[in-house]
Protein backbone atom coordinates (compact mmCIF):
# COMPACT_ATOMS: atom_id res chain seq x y z
CA UNK A 1 0.00 0.00 0.00
CA UNK A 2 1.03 3.52 -0.59
CA UNK A 3 1.14 5.90 2.26
CA UNK A 4 2.19 9.86 2.20
CA UNK A 5 5.69 9.83 3.36
CA UNK A 6 6.13 10.91 7.26
CA UNK A 7 9.47 12.37 9.28
CA UNK A 8 8.91 8.96 11.63
CA UNK A 9 9.51 7.37 7.91
CA UNK A 10 13.13 8.70 7.44
CA UNK A 11 14.91 5.91 8.86
CA UNK A 12 13.67 3.02 7.17
CA UNK A 13 13.57 5.11 3.51
CA UNK A 14 17.59 5.45 4.68
CA UNK A 15 17.35 1.58 4.98
CA UNK A 16 16.35 1.03 1.43
CA UNK A 17 17.75 3.36 -0.06
CA UNK A 18 21.44 2.30 0.92
CA UNK A 19 20.59 -1.18 -0.10
CA UNK A 20 20.99 0.29 -3.52
CA UNK A 21 24.19 1.79 -2.68
CA UNK A 22 26.42 1.65 -4.95
CA UNK A 23 24.21 -0.61 -7.38
CA UNK A 24 22.06 2.22 -8.44
CA UNK A 25 22.88 5.36 -6.41
CA UNK A 26 26.57 6.31 -5.11
CA UNK A 27 27.02 6.96 -1.39
CA UNK A 28 27.11 10.57 -1.53
CA UNK A 29 23.40 10.70 -3.03
CA UNK A 30 21.94 10.10 0.54
CA UNK A 31 22.95 13.85 1.35
CA UNK A 32 20.93 15.16 -1.50
CA UNK A 33 17.96 12.68 -0.65
CA UNK A 34 17.60 14.50 3.05
CA UNK A 35 17.58 17.73 1.64
CA UNK A 36 14.70 16.66 -0.98
CA UNK A 37 13.19 14.92 1.99
CA UNK A 38 12.92 18.31 4.04
CA UNK A 39 11.69 20.21 1.32
CA UNK A 40 9.44 17.76 -0.61
CA UNK A 41 7.78 15.54 2.00
CA UNK A 42 3.92 16.85 1.65
CA UNK A 43 5.04 14.99 -2.00
CA UNK A 44 7.00 11.83 -1.28
CA UNK A 45 5.40 8.36 -0.56
CA UNK A 46 6.69 4.88 0.64
CA UNK A 47 5.40 1.95 0.04
CA UNK A 48 4.42 -0.42 2.83
CA UNK A 49 4.10 -4.09 2.30
CA UNK A 50 4.19 -6.73 5.74
CA UNK A 51 4.54 -3.58 7.84
CA UNK A 52 7.70 -2.30 6.66
CA UNK A 53 9.03 0.06 3.40
CA UNK A 54 9.82 -1.72 0.26
CA UNK A 55 9.75 1.49 -2.14
CA UNK A 56 9.54 5.24 -1.97
CA UNK A 57 8.98 7.97 -4.72
CA UNK A 58 7.56 11.60 -4.55
CA UNK A 59 7.31 14.58 -7.23
CA UNK A 60 7.53 17.97 -7.52
CA UNK A 61 7.27 21.15 -9.88
CA UNK A 62 10.37 22.11 -11.23
CA UNK A 63 8.77 24.56 -13.71
CA UNK A 64 5.06 25.96 -14.10
CA UNK A 65 3.80 23.38 -16.42
CA UNK A 66 6.18 20.56 -15.71
CA UNK A 67 5.74 17.72 -12.93
CA UNK A 68 9.12 16.25 -12.02
CA UNK A 69 9.16 12.42 -10.59
CA UNK A 70 12.34 12.32 -8.34
CA UNK A 71 13.91 9.64 -5.55
CA UNK A 72 12.12 6.59 -6.45
CA UNK A 73 14.13 3.38 -5.45
CA UNK A 74 13.00 -0.08 -4.09
CA UNK A 75 14.07 -2.84 -1.83
CA UNK A 76 16.37 -4.99 -4.30
CA UNK A 77 13.99 -8.22 -3.24
CA UNK A 78 11.31 -6.50 -4.51
CA UNK A 79 12.88 -5.65 -7.98
CA UNK A 80 9.91 -7.44 -10.88
CA UNK A 81 7.01 -7.33 -8.36
CA UNK A 82 5.79 -3.70 -9.75
CA UNK A 83 6.53 -1.79 -6.39
CA UNK A 84 8.48 0.91 -8.25
CA UNK A 85 5.84 1.51 -11.20
CA UNK A 86 2.56 1.61 -8.72
CA UNK A 87 5.20 4.02 -7.12
CA UNK A 88 5.55 6.00 -9.94
CA UNK A 89 1.97 5.78 -11.76
CA UNK A 90 0.63 7.20 -7.77
CA UNK A 91 2.63 10.18 -8.78
CA UNK A 92 1.91 10.36 -12.39
CA UNK A 93 -1.83 10.15 -10.96
CA UNK A 94 -0.86 13.07 -8.59
CA UNK A 95 0.65 15.51 -11.03
CA UNK A 96 -1.95 15.03 -13.64
CA UNK A 97 -4.14 16.64 -11.18
CA UNK A 98 -2.37 19.91 -12.05
CA UNK A 99 -4.54 21.05 -14.86
CA UNK A 100 -1.28 23.49 -16.18
CA UNK A 101 1.34 20.38 -16.74
CA UNK A 102 1.98 19.53 -20.32
CA UNK A 103 4.75 17.13 -19.66
CA UNK A 104 6.29 15.00 -17.32
CA UNK A 105 10.35 14.77 -16.37
CA UNK A 106 12.57 12.47 -14.53
CA UNK A 107 16.13 12.71 -14.08
CA UNK A 108 17.57 8.96 -13.52
CA UNK A 109 20.60 6.89 -14.18
CA UNK A 110 21.39 4.34 -16.78
CA UNK A 111 20.40 1.99 -14.01
CA UNK A 112 16.83 2.90 -14.58
CA UNK A 113 16.50 4.44 -18.13
CA UNK A 114 14.85 1.17 -19.08
CA UNK A 115 12.62 1.51 -16.30
CA UNK A 116 10.58 4.84 -17.53
CA UNK A 117 11.53 3.97 -21.18
CA UNK A 118 8.67 1.07 -20.41
CA UNK A 119 6.49 3.88 -18.50
CA UNK A 120 6.32 5.95 -21.72
CA UNK A 121 9.28 8.72 -21.27
CA UNK A 122 11.75 9.33 -23.58
CA UNK A 123 15.53 10.06 -23.56
CA UNK A 124 16.59 13.78 -24.13
CA UNK A 125 19.80 14.62 -22.49
CA UNK A 126 22.48 11.73 -21.56
CA UNK A 127 25.58 13.39 -19.48
CA UNK A 128 28.41 10.81 -18.04
CA UNK A 129 29.48 11.23 -14.91
CA UNK A 130 26.59 13.77 -14.03
CA UNK A 131 25.61 12.19 -10.41
CA UNK A 132 28.88 10.98 -9.61
CA UNK A 133 31.56 9.21 -11.04
CA UNK A 134 30.22 6.15 -13.27
CA UNK A 135 26.79 7.46 -12.62
CA UNK A 136 25.06 9.30 -15.85
CA UNK A 137 22.49 11.65 -15.71
CA UNK A 138 19.51 10.65 -18.40
CA UNK A 139 17.04 13.79 -18.32
CA UNK A 140 13.47 11.76 -19.59
CA UNK A 141 10.04 13.43 -20.53
CA UNK A 142 6.66 12.05 -21.00
CA UNK A 143 4.22 14.39 -22.43
CA UNK A 144 0.69 14.55 -20.48
CA UNK A 145 -2.59 12.94 -22.04
CA UNK A 146 -5.44 15.19 -21.69
CA UNK A 147 -9.08 13.75 -23.37
CA UNK A 148 -6.67 11.35 -25.35
CA UNK A 149 -4.66 14.44 -26.59
CA UNK A 150 -1.37 14.31 -26.01
CA UNK A 151 0.06 17.89 -24.38
CA UNK A 152 3.82 19.28 -25.42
Amino acid sequence: MIYQYEDKYLPEVLEVFNLNVPDSFDPSEIRDLKEYLKNYASTYFVYIENERIVGACGYYFPETNIGGISWIFTDPNYKGKKVGSKLVKHCIDEIQMNSSITSIAVRTSQFANVFFEKMGFRTQLVKQDYWAKGYDLYAMTMPILINNITME
